[in-house]
């Protein structure tokens, strides 16, 4: 099936999504799975801008590994993410794609949950779906930094037992497993296969949401999170904005007219975050409307190639059906002829020899004798001249 995603799907093929902070590995771990070199970033500036699509074979089936964008993007706010997101994820849901797992990727060298990472995995389980954890694998990354110190495997040890017991918890408890990985092929396709074997596919809340409850990408799960923080970074500026204001008045009276500039400069700077912040949210309640529209015709386009396939497939597997059940009619009246021959030469009685004869068969035998051996002869031939073709099956 051709897709407007970019690639060329088999009906029985896989999809595993491979989810995560920007840095937390994600490229990496694609890249260990399919010996491809994949853009990796070293640094908090994403190098996968939209979901990527790397197709591998393994375990007898072909399998899509999507890369997805990070959030946490030096580059892009939140809300964009969020909408390149779900805009793929809603064609492919309108492409009867569906996902057998996702694999959500988290930087154990992280000394603390800090507010990018605790804003995504809150994203991520409202985009994924409280009920439906039991499709999910949490993998802590970067565990190799500290595979030759015992002091600082500790201090990964004890940030793993806290990620558990806290910000996981949800998670675990809903289905969702825990595993290191420590950036071996071996690792990752152990992960991979975690999944597979379930043999099970699902749909995202925000797919649900979207195309069953049709609600606008602001008004998911999933945006509620970022909308959410962006109101509290909304207070936050305004808070520190009426600061500023406070120590101006001070300032002035002061007349300390270097200390004015610099807290005009201070002030200015926040209210360009706020304006920013405003703005974004206003985007988030748009532009993945409009991103779906664009592709709403493309999608149409192809689901009705889709529908005309099945439609060709259907009504050659009629004629198939047509033809095989012709043969088999012919095949029951050949055994039938041949069973009612057999009984009247059984019944016919001793007769004279009569005088010998000689004639070619249509098949080509010179056949000589009396004239019943002749006859009798020539029938079973034409019989066997037939037969092949009739005992012929349509696979």
């Amino acid at each position: 099936m051709s897709s407007a995603l970019g690639k060329t799907f088999g009906p029985e093929d896989l999809f595993v999504s491979v989810m995560g902070l920007t840095g937390s590995g994600k490229s990496s771990f694609i890249s260990q799975l399919t010996k491809e070199s994949i853009a990796i970033g070293h640094n908090l500036q994403s190098c996968t801008k939209v979901p990527a699509i790397y197709t591998i074979k393994c375990f007898g089936k072909v399998v899509h590994l999507i890369d997805t964008p990070g959030f946490d993007d030096s580059n892009r706010p939140d809300f964009e993410v969020l909408t390149e997101l779900t805009t793929w994820l809603n064609i492919a849901y309108n492409l009867e794609v569906r996902l057998s797992g996702v694999i959500y990727l988290h930087r154990i060298t992280d000394p603390k949950m800090g507010g990018a990472a605790s804003l995504n995995l809150r994203t991520f389980y409202k985009l994924i779906g409280e009920d439906k954890m039991n499709s999910v694998i949490l993998a802590t990354t970067h565990w190799d930094t500290a595979k030759d110190d015992s002091l600082a495997l500790q201090k990964l040890y004890d940030r793993e037992k806290d990620l558990k017991q806290n910000y996981w918890a949800p998670l675990l408890q809903g289905g969702a497993i825990s595993r290191r990985h420590d950036n071996t092929v071996k690792s990752a396709m152990e992960m991979l296969w975690e999944i597979l074997a379930k043999n099970d596919t699902f749909v995202l809340k925000v797919q649900t949401e979207m195309n069953v409850g049709n609600l606008r990408l602001g008004e998911t799960s999933a945006a509620k999170e970022i909308n959410h923080e962006l109101i509290a970074q909304q207070e936050k500026f305004r808070k520190e904005m009426l600061d500023i204001q406070k120590e101006q008045e001070k300032a002035f009276k002061k007349k300390d007219e270097t200390y004015q500039k610099d807290l005009e400069r201070e002030k200015k700077w926040y209210q360009k975050q706020l304006d920013e912040s405003v703005n974004a949210q206003k985007r988030l309640q748009q532009s993945a409307q409009e991103q779906m529209e664009t592709k709403l015709g493309e999608i149409k386009t192809l689901s009705d190639a889709l529908q005309e396939i099945k439609s060709k497939q259907k009504s050659e597997n009629e004629k198939s059906t047509t033809l095989r059940e012709d043969i088999e009619a012919l095949q029951k009246s050949n055994e039938e002829y041949k069973a009612a021959l057999d009984q009247a030469l059984a019944k016919m009685p001793p007769a004279s020899t009569p005088p010998a004869a000689s004639v070619t068969t249509p098949n080509g035998f010179s056949v000589s004798g009396n004239e019943d051996v002749v006859l009798m002869t020539m029938g079973v031939a034409a019989v066997a001249s037939v037969a092949p073709y009739v005992f012929c099956t349509v696979m």
